[in-house]
């Protein structure tokens, strides 16, 4: 026990039985000169006695009801910073994919209002089971540089193969694998999406199609079919990434989740990756149900 907390505790006793413990002498009569000195030494001694049995009994019955009540998360040493590295985070493998974006630059740009305007049709979460590239090559007719000209297109996407493990928002698929395609590969050396890692990843509806609506009108021939009709909302920065004891680490972007409190992950191999942030799986449950409601109204 603390000092100060001894003090506290003694503060409180009933001054009377202090004052009762003095007085004691002068109640009791005897012929001994010293014998009234030796009965208020010990009267004394046993008023101390007494306070600190008593402190030591009400610090005891403090101490078990302190255990008892302490949360299991929410204080202050879960609200420390933790290093990336630090957190239980699946290796994934690497992939070799060559067409990049300078995600470190697109990542400011991102803003929750794009799930609304582009028109996000669900968020699903689960492990990347496989990841590769698909090469389109096709013609279109374009008079810009001829009459009747004819220009020869090249375009690259990355396929994703996701085990969903859960649908937070749109047509349930848990369980099943989903492909979702992208223009552009997130190529930074930690947040890259990797096969075997597992992230929350909001999806929209792209079409069918690689062609862009200019090119419909004029499209000639050539392999224009996507494998996937579903898109990332933002390619250009991490994704909701999840841990193997089920936290999820985000960039702060979301402003949704940066409300509940989130704990700050240091990123020091990434330069323009400081602000990554963690929450347990139960504040992320509440933000997401808010985020939805924000899509929703």
């Amino acid at each position: 026990m603390k000092g100060n907390e001894l003090l506290n505790i003694m503060g409180n006793i009933d001054c009377k039985y202090v004052k009762e413990a003095e007085i004691i002498p002068q109640k009791k009569k005897t012929k001994s000169k010293n014998t009234g000195v030796y009965i208020l030494k010990w009267g004394a001694f046993a008023a101390c006695f007494c306070i600190v049995i008593t402190a030591v009994c009400l610090n005891t019955v403090l101490k078990q009801n302190n255990e008892s009540i302490t949360p299991a998360t929410g204080t202050t040493e879960n609200n420390k910073p933790v290093k990336y590295t630090d957190l239980l985070l699946p290796k994934g493998e690497d992939n070799n994919i060559s067409n990049s974006s300078d995600s470190q630059l697109s990542i400011v740009a991102f803003d929750e209002s794009f799930l609304k305007e582009d028109g996000c049709c669900m968020i699903v979460e689960g492990t990347v089971k496989n990841i590769y590239s698909k090469k389109y090559k096709y013609d279109v007719s374009n008079d810009k540089f001829e009459e009747n000209g004819v220009l020869h297109n090249y375009t690259e996407t990355v396929v994703y193969e996701i085990l969903v493990d859960k649908t937070w928002f749109g047509e349930d698929v848990k369980g099943q694998i989903i492909t979702v395609e992208d223009n552009s590969y997130c190529l930074d050396p930690v947040f890259k999406i990797k096969a075997g890692k597992k992230y929350v990843v909001p999806l929209y509806e792209y079409g069918n199609s690689v062609l862009y609506n200019s090119e419909e009108e004029g499209y000639i021939s050539g392999d224009i079919t996507r494998e996937s009709e579903y898109s990332c909302i933002y390619p250009y920065q991490p994704q909701i990434e999840v841990t193997e004891d089920n936290k999820y680490v985000f960039p702060d972007t979301w402003k949704t989740f940066m409300s509940e409190n989130p704990r700050k992950v240091i990123v020091d191999d990434v330069d323009g990756y400081s602000d990554m942030y963690l929450l347990e799986s139960e504040n992320f449950e509440k933000a997401m149900g808010k985020l939805i409601d924000n899509m929703q109204n």
